[in-house]
C-alpha cells in the first residue's frame, strides 16, 4: 500500500526541481504530512484538503497560496502519476492578494543609480540585469561560454536551469 508520505518523496525526488523548490514543497506541506503521512493516498480526500487549507488561514495570504500552489502541484503530480482520479481541490481558491505597490525603476531612477556606479564591470552587470529584465542569480551565473559574439546574444540558465 502506497501511503501519502511515500509518495510524497517520490514527488520531491523529481529531477526538474530545485533544491530550494523541493525544501519549500516539503516546508509547507510538513503539517498535511504529520498529519496523513502514513494514511493510504486515497485518504487526500476534499475535506482533507478543505481542513487542511482552513488551517492555514491565519496566515498572510501569500503565504496561504504558496501552500495552495504545494498541494495543487502534489496532487497533479498524484493524477498524473494515476495514483489518484478525482481533484481533491476543486471548488478551493487561492486567497486574493492586495496590489502590492510598483517596484519597478522609472527612467530617472535608473539613470541616478547608474550615475552612482563607479566600477565597469557592476555597471555593465547593472545594464545586463536592467535592461535584460534578469534575476541576479541569471546574471551572477553568466560564463564566457554564454556569449555569442557573432550573433550577439547571450544564453542565460533561468530558474529551475531552464535555458
Amino acid at each position: 500500500m502506497l501511503t501519502l508520505s511515500h509518495a510524497f518523496q517520490m514527488f520531491l525526488a523529481q529531477p526538474a526541481f530545485a533544491a530550494r523548490t523541493r525544501e519549500s514543497y516539503a516546508e509547507d506541506l510538513a503539517p498535511l504530512m504529520r498529519a496523513l503521512g502514513e494514511a493510504p493516498l486515497l485518504a487526500l480526500t476534499s475535506h482533507v484538503a478543505t481542513d487542511f487549507l482552513a488551517a492555514q488561514e491565519h496566515l498572510a495570504a501569500s503565504t496561504y497560496n504558496r501552500r495552495f500552489a504545494a498541494l495543487r502541484s502534489f496532487v497533479r503530480w498524484l493524477q498524473d502519476q494515476s495514483f489518484i482520479e478525482s481533484d481533491p481541490l476543486e471548488g478551493l481558491r487561492r486567497r486574493p492578494l492586495r496590489p502590492l505597490p510598483s517596484r519597478a525603476l522609472n527612467a530617472e531612477h535608473v539613470e541616478a543609480r547608474l550615475r552612482t556606479i563607479q566600477d565597469t564591470r557592476d555597471r555593465a552587470l547593472f545594464w545586463l540585469i536592467y535592461e535584460g529584465g534578469l534575476r541576479v542569480n541569471e546574471a551572477l551565473s553568466l560564463n564566457i561560454e554564454d556569449i555569442d559574439w557573432t550573433e550577439r546574444s547571450i544564453r542565460i540558465h533561468g530558474k529551475g536551469s531552464r535555458l
